[in-house]
């Protein structure tokens, strides 16, 4: 991600442009690794769930510890089942990104001419760019990377989740997906609509455990006292999508 010449920064206008392209860049940057690049949190964590079933031992190479491999992907699982925003050290890089922004502000040609209440907002506005690009881009690629991993649950019959005496995988879909489609966030928000349609079609494929069935009754309950509450018909119109997958 780049700013591109400061020399050319003559006008506000000018600078309004190269903010908006750079903020454009910055999403982009973090949409492909986080949710768009073959080594994406998305992707690697959709192949690493496929882990969770139960395989052959011979499959596994020497030397290697599965139940740990498994300990690992179900961590991470459950980190991202909480996510909200980027961790702190995220954050932190993207606040450096912004004094840099400032380094590059105060060498344009607009900066030497405009007034001091122009530069002391623009300082500002330039300084939390890149931390308010990578909070904004969150609120949108966090619940498309979750979406995708809750697909992933759906439940085979011929490749089923593994099971010891002390660790049931089959139980932690099943406590994923009644934490988007029942629980909440640990702010208190919803899972999006689009979460929890996904939750709710891998639900779908473990109809004949019990313990699916009191997932999607509660499910149910909630989408219904939902529906009564809408804000919009349009909202109203996606809870009963929604309850349509969980008959």
């Amino acid at each position: 991600v780049y700013l591109g010449d400061p020399s050319l920064i003559a006008s506000e206008a000018d600078l309004r442009s190269t903010q908006l392209a750079f903020q454009n860049q910055l999403s982009a940057l973090i949409q492909y690794y986080v949710s768009a690049g073959a080594q994406g949190l998305s992707y690697m964590l959709t192949a690493n769930l496929r882990d969770l079933v139960t395989f052959q031992a011979s499959t596994v190479p020497p030397g290697f510890d599965p139940l740990a491999m498994r300990a690992r992907i179900a961590m991470t699982m459950d980190e991202v089942m909480n996510l909200e925003e980027f961790s702190p050290a995220t954050q932190t890089a993207f606040n450096k990104i912004g004094d840099k922004m400032l380094v590059w502000l105060s060498t344009t040609p607009w900066y030497g001419l405009a007034a001091q209440t122009a530069r002391d907002q623009t300082e500002v506005s330039m300084k939390g760019l890149a931390s308010e690009t990578l909070k904004r881009t969150a609120k949108t690629i966090v619940p498309r990377v979750r979406a995708r991993q809750l697909a992933a649950l759906a439940r085979s019959s011929t490749a089923p989740f593994f099971l010891t005496t002390s660790v049931d995988y089959e139980a932690k879909a099943l406590a994923w997906l009644e934490l988007v489609l029942v629980k909440t966030l640990p702010s208190g928000a919803s899972y999006t609509i689009s979460e929890r349609i996904a939750a709710a079609q891998a639900l779908a494929t473990f109809n004949t455990i019990p313990a699916a069935q009191v997932i999607k009754s509660a499910a149910r309950a909630r989408v219904e006292s939902e529906i009564v509450v809408a804000a919009s018909a349009e909202e109203r119109e996606a809870y009963r999508a929604l309850l349509g997958l969980l008959p």
